[in-house]
């Protein structure tokens, strides 16, 4: 895993959620805990539920709705004579699945349901 940010979301029924970049080049993902953090939901030994193939240096908040927003950084989109050029910022909006629906998120619109 990579850097994980200082914010770590609580969403209701506690579960606690972790945005981070991963340094392999796969970008933002997310790892979260049912059990307030003694362990860590993740489809992989090394990396979390990729969420934006794209963006790095992710960070998330909660919404009023219980779903997550994050937002990233997605730098060198082109080149220019000095190197890589260009950055956007990106943002999504997903829930955690309930844990009956399986262990994964679900990407959602974001202006809402």
């Amino acid at each position: 895993m990579g850097f994980p940010c200082d914010n770590l979301p609580v969403l209701p029924h506690g579960v606690v959620s972790v945005v981070c970049c991963d340094l392999s080049g796969n970008h933002s993902h997310l790892i979260y805990s049912r059990d307030n953090g003694k362990s860590w939901i993740k489809p992989a030994k090394d990396r979390g539920f990729q969420f934006d193939p794209l963006a790095t240096y992710p960070d998330a908040c909660m919404l009023e709705d219980g779903n997550l927003f994050v937002v990233g950084c997605h730098e060198g989109l082109g080149k220019n004579k000095y190197g890589p050029a260009g950055a956007e910022v990106t943002a999504m909006r997903f829930r955690i699945k309930d844990v009956n629906k399986g262990e994964s998120i679900e990407s959602l619109p974001i202006g809402g349901p």
